[in-house]
């Protein structure tokens, strides 16, 4: 797992202990992977929506060693929905 908050990282590990040492403090977007990962390994996220493309093109580049790959982009304003009705 990977995860740029440092915040979550801490909190994952005090609070999920078997998780602990699985957890990669960095930016995916920066991290040598084969540094991290012998073989192949999946890519799972909730990738932020400004850099989705960027997270999918690194995930392209190593695309014979990521045998599947699950992702979910969010995007996140403050505003809320608008009404559909109109006046």
């Amino acid at each position: 797992m990977v995860e740029v908050d440092r915040e979550a990282v801490d909190y994952l590990q005090m609070n999920i202990p078997d998780i602990g040492k699985k957890i990669l403090y960095g930016d995916f977007l920066k991290m040598d992977m084969q540094k991290h990962f012998s073989g192949n390994f999946s890519v799972i996220g909730n990738f932020p929506y400004n850099i989705s493309s960027q997270i999918f093109f690194r995930i392209l580049e190593m695309r014979n060693r990521i045998p599947e790959g699950r992702r979910y982009a969010t995007k996140r304003s403050g505003r809320t929905p608008r009404s559909s009705s109109r006046k």
